[in-house]
Protein backbone atom coordinates (compact mmCIF):
# COMPACT_ATOMS: atom_id res chain seq x y z
CA UNK A 1 0.00 0.00 0.00
CA UNK A 2 1.50 3.30 -1.13
CA UNK A 3 0.38 6.37 0.81
CA UNK A 4 0.50 9.73 -0.91
CA UNK A 5 1.50 12.93 0.82
CA UNK A 6 -2.07 14.26 1.08
CA UNK A 7 -3.20 11.12 2.90
CA UNK A 8 -0.40 11.56 5.43
CA UNK A 9 -0.94 15.30 5.77
CA UNK A 10 -4.71 14.96 6.29
CA UNK A 11 -4.25 12.61 9.28
CA UNK A 12 -7.23 10.53 8.13
CA UNK A 13 -7.67 6.92 9.20
CA UNK A 14 -6.01 4.65 6.67
CA UNK A 15 -8.24 1.83 5.35
CA UNK A 16 -6.55 -1.55 5.61
CA UNK A 17 -8.48 -4.08 3.56
CA UNK A 18 -6.69 -7.15 4.92
CA UNK A 19 -7.79 -6.26 8.44
CA UNK A 20 -11.21 -4.82 7.72
CA UNK A 21 -10.26 -2.12 10.23
CA UNK A 22 -8.67 1.28 9.56
CA UNK A 23 -5.33 2.39 10.98
CA UNK A 24 -5.58 5.66 12.92
CA UNK A 25 -2.99 8.42 12.75
CA UNK A 26 -2.16 9.29 16.39
CA UNK A 27 -1.83 12.93 17.38
CA UNK A 28 0.91 14.28 19.61
CA UNK A 29 -1.65 14.33 22.41
CA UNK A 30 -2.43 10.65 21.79
CA UNK A 31 1.27 9.79 21.91
CA UNK A 32 1.58 11.69 25.18
CA UNK A 33 -0.81 9.22 26.85
CA UNK A 34 1.89 6.54 26.76
CA UNK A 35 4.96 8.75 26.51
CA UNK A 36 7.11 9.73 23.54
CA UNK A 37 9.97 7.36 24.31
CA UNK A 38 7.76 4.32 24.81
CA UNK A 39 5.87 5.14 21.64
CA UNK A 40 8.94 5.31 19.44
CA UNK A 41 10.48 2.33 21.20
CA UNK A 42 7.33 0.34 20.40
CA UNK A 43 7.45 1.54 16.79
CA UNK A 44 11.00 0.29 16.40
CA UNK A 45 10.07 -3.11 17.84
CA UNK A 46 7.13 -3.40 15.45
CA UNK A 47 9.50 -2.56 12.60
CA UNK A 48 12.15 -5.11 13.55
CA UNK A 49 13.50 -7.12 10.65
CA UNK A 50 14.80 -10.65 10.84
CA UNK A 51 17.90 -9.37 9.04
CA UNK A 52 19.02 -6.88 11.68
CA UNK A 53 18.58 -8.64 15.00
CA UNK A 54 22.27 -9.23 15.51
CA UNK A 55 22.13 -12.95 14.78
CA UNK A 56 25.72 -13.89 14.01
CA UNK A 57 25.27 -17.54 13.06
CA UNK A 58 23.86 -18.68 9.77
CA UNK A 59 20.16 -19.31 10.18
CA UNK A 60 17.55 -20.31 7.67
CA UNK A 61 15.94 -16.88 7.67
CA UNK A 62 13.74 -17.72 4.70
CA UNK A 63 11.68 -19.94 6.97
CA UNK A 64 11.17 -17.24 9.60
CA UNK A 65 8.84 -14.26 9.29
CA UNK A 66 9.07 -10.91 11.00
CA UNK A 67 5.71 -11.61 12.61
CA UNK A 68 7.01 -14.86 14.11
CA UNK A 69 9.94 -12.96 15.61
CA UNK A 70 7.61 -10.35 17.11
CA UNK A 71 5.32 -13.00 18.59
CA UNK A 72 8.29 -14.90 20.01
CA UNK A 73 9.46 -11.78 21.76
CA UNK A 74 6.17 -10.54 23.21
CA UNK A 75 5.13 -14.04 24.35
CA UNK A 76 8.41 -14.55 26.18
CA UNK A 77 7.99 -14.67 29.97
CA UNK A 78 10.82 -12.22 30.57
CA UNK A 79 9.45 -9.63 28.15
CA UNK A 80 6.10 -8.84 29.75
CA UNK A 81 6.92 -5.13 29.90
CA UNK A 82 7.64 -5.10 26.19
CA UNK A 83 4.37 -6.92 25.51
CA UNK A 84 2.44 -4.23 27.40
CA UNK A 85 4.21 -1.43 25.52
CA UNK A 86 3.34 -3.05 22.18
CA UNK A 87 -0.31 -3.31 23.22
CA UNK A 88 -0.32 0.38 24.19
CA UNK A 89 1.21 1.42 20.87
CA UNK A 90 -1.21 -0.75 18.88
CA UNK A 91 -4.07 0.76 20.86
CA UNK A 92 -3.13 4.17 19.42
CA UNK A 93 -3.31 2.83 15.88
CA UNK A 94 -6.55 0.97 16.58
CA UNK A 95 -8.30 3.19 19.19
CA UNK A 96 -11.72 1.62 18.67
CA UNK A 97 -10.50 -1.92 19.24
CA UNK A 98 -9.60 -4.15 22.13
CA UNK A 99 -6.14 -5.62 21.59
CA UNK A 100 -5.81 -9.30 22.47
CA UNK A 101 -2.66 -11.35 21.97
CA UNK A 102 -2.38 -15.12 21.98
CA UNK A 103 0.48 -17.36 20.90
CA UNK A 104 -0.17 -16.98 17.19
CA UNK A 105 -2.16 -13.82 16.48
CA UNK A 106 -2.81 -10.25 17.53
CA UNK A 107 -6.59 -9.79 17.58
CA UNK A 108 -8.21 -6.40 16.94
CA UNK A 109 -11.75 -6.56 18.31
CA UNK A 110 -13.93 -3.62 17.32
CA UNK A 111 -17.13 -3.17 19.34
CA UNK A 112 -20.31 -1.18 18.91
CA UNK A 113 -21.43 1.49 21.37
CA UNK A 114 -23.52 -1.21 23.04
CA UNK A 115 -20.43 -3.32 23.62
CA UNK A 116 -21.24 -5.95 21.01
CA UNK A 117 -18.49 -7.24 18.75
CA UNK A 118 -18.70 -5.47 15.40
CA UNK A 119 -15.54 -6.60 13.64
CA UNK A 120 -12.63 -8.83 14.53
CA UNK A 121 -9.45 -8.42 12.56
CA UNK A 122 -6.12 -9.95 13.31
CA UNK A 123 -2.50 -9.31 12.52
CA UNK A 124 -0.83 -12.44 11.21
CA UNK A 125 1.99 -13.63 9.00
CA UNK A 126 0.04 -12.76 5.85
CA UNK A 127 -0.69 -9.10 6.59
CA UNK A 128 1.87 -8.03 9.18
CA UNK A 129 4.52 -6.86 6.70
CA UNK A 130 1.93 -4.70 4.94
CA UNK A 131 0.91 -3.21 8.29
CA UNK A 132 4.51 -2.31 9.10
CA UNK A 133 4.86 -0.91 5.59
CA UNK A 134 2.14 1.61 6.48
CA UNK A 135 3.93 2.48 9.73
CA UNK A 136 7.21 3.02 7.87
CA UNK A 137 5.53 5.53 5.58
CA UNK A 138 3.84 7.33 8.47
CA UNK A 139 7.08 7.69 10.45
CA UNK A 140 9.86 7.34 7.86
CA UNK A 141 11.20 4.20 9.50
CA UNK A 142 14.03 2.35 7.82
CA UNK A 143 12.72 -0.20 5.35
CA UNK A 144 16.03 -1.89 4.59
CA UNK A 145 17.97 -4.32 6.77
CA UNK A 146 21.21 -3.07 8.25
CA UNK A 147 23.05 -6.11 6.93
CA UNK A 148 22.26 -9.14 4.87
CA UNK A 149 22.61 -12.74 5.98
CA UNK A 150 23.05 -15.69 3.65
CA UNK A 151 20.31 -18.23 4.29
CA UNK A 152 21.54 -21.67 5.29
CA UNK A 153 19.95 -24.97 6.19
CA UNK A 154 20.85 -24.95 9.88
CA UNK A 155 18.14 -25.72 12.40
CA UNK A 156 16.39 -22.77 14.05
CA UNK A 157 15.97 -24.32 17.50
CA UNK A 158 18.16 -21.61 19.10
CA UNK A 159 16.30 -18.74 17.47
CA UNK A 160 14.70 -17.45 20.65
CA UNK A 161 18.04 -17.23 22.47
CA UNK A 162 19.63 -15.53 19.51
CA UNK A 163 16.82 -12.98 19.34
CA UNK A 164 17.30 -12.17 23.01
CA UNK A 165 21.06 -11.91 22.53
CA UNK A 166 20.55 -9.62 19.56
CA UNK A 167 18.21 -7.37 21.53
CA UNK A 168 20.70 -7.20 24.40
CA UNK A 169 23.42 -6.18 21.96
CA UNK A 170 21.24 -3.37 20.61
CA UNK A 171 20.32 -2.31 24.14
CA UNK A 172 23.99 -2.03 25.17
CA UNK A 173 24.81 -0.02 22.07
CA UNK A 174 22.02 2.42 22.86
CA UNK A 175 23.20 2.77 26.44
CA UNK A 176 26.57 3.94 25.14
CA UNK A 177 24.93 6.77 23.26
CA UNK A 178 24.23 10.11 24.90
CA UNK A 179 20.73 10.03 26.34
CA UNK A 180 18.51 13.02 25.75
CA UNK A 181 15.90 13.15 28.49
CA UNK A 182 13.98 16.03 26.95
CA UNK A 183 10.92 15.44 24.84
CA UNK A 184 11.74 16.33 21.25
CA UNK A 185 8.10 16.38 20.20
CA UNK A 186 7.22 18.74 23.06
CA UNK A 187 10.10 21.06 22.17
CA UNK A 188 9.16 21.26 18.51
CA UNK A 189 5.47 21.69 19.32
CA UNK A 190 6.40 24.62 21.56
CA UNK A 191 8.64 26.16 18.89
CA UNK A 192 5.96 25.85 16.22
CA UNK A 193 3.30 27.28 18.53
CA UNK A 194 5.35 30.42 19.16
CA UNK A 195 6.65 30.86 15.62
CA UNK A 196 3.18 30.57 14.10
CA UNK A 197 1.40 32.24 17.02
CA UNK A 198 -0.93 29.25 17.40
CA UNK A 199 -2.40 27.87 20.62
CA UNK A 200 -0.20 24.91 21.55
CA UNK A 201 -3.32 22.81 22.15
CA UNK A 202 -3.98 23.02 18.43
CA UNK A 203 -0.44 21.87 17.70
CA UNK A 204 -0.86 18.91 20.05
CA UNK A 205 -3.64 17.66 17.78
CA UNK A 206 -1.15 17.41 14.90
CA UNK A 207 0.28 14.06 13.87
CA UNK A 208 4.05 13.60 13.78
CA UNK A 209 3.92 13.97 10.00
CA UNK A 210 1.93 17.22 10.24
CA UNK A 211 4.32 18.60 12.85
CA UNK A 212 7.29 17.74 10.66
CA UNK A 213 5.71 19.30 7.59
CA UNK A 214 4.74 22.50 9.41
CA UNK A 215 8.17 22.83 11.04
CA UNK A 216 10.04 22.48 7.79
CA UNK A 217 7.73 24.87 5.93
CA UNK A 218 7.85 27.38 8.79
CA UNK A 219 11.66 27.45 8.82
CA UNK A 220 11.78 27.98 5.06
CA UNK A 221 9.24 30.81 5.37
CA UNK A 222 11.20 32.44 8.21
CA UNK A 223 14.42 32.32 6.20
CA UNK A 224 12.63 33.81 3.18
CA UNK A 225 11.10 36.63 5.26
CA UNK A 226 14.46 37.49 6.82
CA UNK A 227 16.11 37.66 3.40
CA UNK A 228 13.30 39.84 2.01
CA UNK A 229 13.39 42.24 4.97
CA UNK A 230 17.17 42.49 4.74
CA UNK A 231 16.93 43.33 1.05
CA UNK A 232 14.29 45.99 1.76
CA UNK A 233 16.63 47.46 4.38
CA UNK A 234 19.35 47.84 1.75
CA UNK A 235 21.46 44.70 2.32
CA UNK A 236 23.15 43.28 -0.78
CA UNK A 237 25.13 40.21 -1.73
CA UNK A 238 22.92 37.89 0.29
CA UNK A 239 22.35 34.35 -0.92
CA UNK A 240 18.76 33.90 -2.00
CA UNK A 241 16.98 31.40 0.29
CA UNK A 242 15.16 28.29 -0.83
CA UNK A 243 11.65 28.80 -2.14
CA UNK A 244 9.42 28.21 0.88
CA UNK A 245 6.60 27.17 -1.47
CA UNK A 246 8.58 24.28 -2.91
CA UNK A 247 7.66 20.62 -2.60
CA UNK A 248 9.07 19.29 0.66
CA UNK A 249 11.12 16.32 -0.41
CA UNK A 250 13.28 15.67 2.64
CA UNK A 251 10.58 15.32 5.32
CA UNK A 252 11.85 11.84 6.10
CA UNK A 253 15.15 13.23 7.30
CA UNK A 254 13.29 15.64 9.56
CA UNK A 255 11.28 12.86 11.17
CA UNK A 256 14.44 10.82 11.65
CA UNK A 257 15.80 13.63 13.83
CA UNK A 258 13.87 12.03 16.67
CA UNK A 259 12.47 8.69 15.47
Amino acid sequence: MKLDRLTLLSKIDIPFADLGISIAHPSLKDIATIGEKDFFKGLKVLNLSKYNLGIDDKVDLDNITNFQILMTMINSQDMKDLRQKIIEVLQLFFPYCDIKIDENFIFLIEKTDEGKVKTTGRLNEENYDEFTNVLRQMYALDDKPEEEFNPANDATKKLIDKIKAGREKVRKQKNLQKQNEQSVLARYASILSISLNIDINQILNYSVFQLTDALQRSQLKTASDRWFNACIAGASGLDEPEDWLKELENWKEWIKLWV
